[in-house]
């Protein structure tokens, strides 16, 4: 409950080391299904759109982790400026 109520943001680095780590899995899947995607086997397609877009899961994991570094980095002016935005 108290994560509820005060919450942190995750680590970046475990984050960013196993979106990366999913990221390689995932578009290596995906350019072995880009072959098949124009059969006429509805399956195919849909492994291949279901690998690309956590392709793109996977990138945006990245930016939340980069982006939590840099509000880390930046310190508290940055959660003021946020708090000023409501």
């Amino acid at each position: 409950m108290d994560k509820f109520h005060a919450p942190l943001p995750p680590a970046p680095m475990p984050l960013s080391i196993t979106a990366l780590g999913a990221l390689v899995i995932n578009l290596s899947c995906a350019l072995m299904l880009a072959r098949y995607r124009a059969h006429r086997g509805s399956l195919t397609r849909a492994a291949f759109l279901s690998t690309r877009n956590d392709v793109l899961a996977n990138i945006a994991i990245i930016a939340a982790a980069l982006a939590t570094v840099f509000i880390r980095w930046r310190g508290p002016t940055w959660s003021s400026v946020s708090a000023s935005w409501r």
